[in-house]
């Protein structure tokens, strides 16, 4: 590890240890990210303290997001894992391996190869890859991909678009790969503290000349508006901070796989939220619906939550990455073969505000 990645490390830590401490002692003036948050994002903020490497292989600890390959398996499974990936592929055998070649199939057949070959994997957070055709990528890296692809399709006439509001953003894969493209534009990434700590290594480590705001630059601006956000290329703002981001500050709210993953209170939030109501566009891709996450939330979130009526559609259509899912069934506690499951379907959407509902 070279002296500049140890400072960038120590200035996420810092960053992530500044937002813990304001949400804490500030707490009555926010909704919070849940009931067991404080306790497993300290945990969290002490392990990166003891151990910087979880922050230097942030893609294979799988405290931050999750991914096929994953990036936490052990020695043994990850040998059978790059064995089964060199067997002919009618076998079946292994899941990740099944996973990685439907979602590199959808790839092709969706025409997004290009994008994949103009857009290789980065290196940054040390992924373990699945190799296919001159190619490495997991199933996350094809998904935004995909998305991108799905993106240069819908919005290539569409010239307003200049400042991007990620939702649930994770550790910044769909805004990082858009700056790639679309260098000029700006991004406004909203999640987790935790999250945003991933998301300011990885995006330092790829754009080290980027301007992103400090914490304290955040919480000691009087106004987060459209002004603040168009002096930095990625502003990172914890999503407790919501209701402090201003009308009209960005032209286009995304979000992918998390409105229906979280909390309905705080779905709920985020769609009456001032930065939703004042975006032009919307740009999204979940699950068509969601049971209850536990016995303690008594509501699903399903695409009838989501308001389109409010929005001219662009671009409908079901997402066709991640049609099965594989599960290993295991004789003796030794796995045997992987059964093909349906599921759960997807859609893909973009729409404009109709007038007279953009505030």
């Amino acid at each position: 590890m070279n002296k500049d990645q140890k400072s960038l490390i120590q200035d996420c830590i810092s960053e992530l240890n500044l937002q813990i401490d304001f949400f804490e002692e500030n707490k009555s003036s926010f909704m919070s990210p849940g009931k067991t948050w404080s306790d497993r994002t300290n945990k969290m903020l002490n392990q990166l303290k003891a151990n910087k490497d979880i922050l230097k292989n942030f893609k294979r600890s799988n405290i931050f997001n999750s991914d096929v390959p994953a990036g936490n398996m052990n020695w043994f499974k990850e040998t059978l894992f790059k064995f089964f990936s060199l067997l002919p592929k009618f076998i079946k055998y292994h899941p990740y391996v099944n996973l990685c070649e439907d979602s590199y199939q959808v790839i092709k057949e969706e025409g997004a190869i290009n994008i994949l070959k103009n857009n290789p994997i980065s290196s940054i957070g040390n992924p373990i890859v699945y190799k296919k055709n001159r190619f490495t990528f997991t199933c996350r890296w094809l998904r935004h991909i995909l998305i991108i692809h799905y993106y240069q399709k819908i919005f290539s006439q569409i010239t307003d678009v200049n400042i991007v509001a990620d939702i649930g953003t994770g550790y910044g894969t769909f805004p990082i790969l858009m700056k790639k493209n679309y260098n000029k534009k700006k991004f406004i990434l909203i999640d987790l503290p935790e999250q945003l700590c991933a998301a300011h290594y990885y995006i330092k480590s790829e754009f080290p000349d980027a301007k992103i705001p400090t914490f304290d630059q955040i919480i000691n601006s009087k106004r987060l508006d459209r002004d603040f956000f168009e002096k930095f290329d990625f502003s990172l703002i914890p999503c407790y901070f919501i209701d402090k981001i201003e009308k009209n500050s960005s032209d286009l709210i995304t979000n992918f796989a998390s409105f229906n993953e979280m909390p309905k209170e705080w779905f709920d939030k985020y769609m009456e939220s001032d930065l939703l109501q004042g975006s032009k566009y919307i740009y999204t891709m979940n699950r068509i619906t969601r049971a209850p996450l536990n016995s303690n939330d008594s509501y699903e979130i399903s695409i009838l939550d989501m308001s389109f009526e409010n929005y001219e559609k662009i671009f409908f259509d079901v997402f066709k990455l991640n049609k099965w899912k594989y599960i290993t069934v295991k004789l003796f506690n030794l796995p045997i073969y992987a059964k093909k499951n349906w599921h759960d379907p997807k859609y893909i959407f973009a729409g404009k505000k109709k007038i007279g509902h953009s505030s």
